[in-house]
């Protein structure tokens, strides 16, 4: 289950699920973590502004594998830019999202 954290005034839900559908579209599985068979959770925390750029990203928690985690930031490059946030009147929004690295 994917989950993401925002202010109370934030956008919504819809909002959020066109955000991490976008992001899936542009995760890659790390193949030396597929050789070795590693999976793992990163949460990344990210900033954009308007025109959906990434202006800041951290990892608020690691996966368990330097791999995974390093995978989980460039996936955020690879995402710019980021679907619009509708109806946000901020300067940025700051959003966290874990991203799931399974083997299937």
């Amino acid at each position: 289950p994917q989950s993401a954290s925002l202010p109370p005034s934030g956008p919504s839900a819809a909002y959020l699920a066109e955000l991490r559908a976008w992001l899936e579209r542009h995760k890659r599985y790390p193949p030396r973590a597929r050789q070795r068979g590693v999976e793992g959770v990163a949460v990344v925390r990210f900033r954009i502004d308007r025109e959906g750029r990434v202006l800041e990203s951290t990892l608020q928690s690691r996966s368990g594998d330097r791999d995974l985690d390093r995978e989980a930031l460039r996936m955020l490059k690879r995402a710019e830019p980021f679907p619009v946030p509708p109806d946000f009147s901020q300067p940025s929004l700051q959003v966290s999202v874990p991203v799931a690295f399974r083997l299937r």
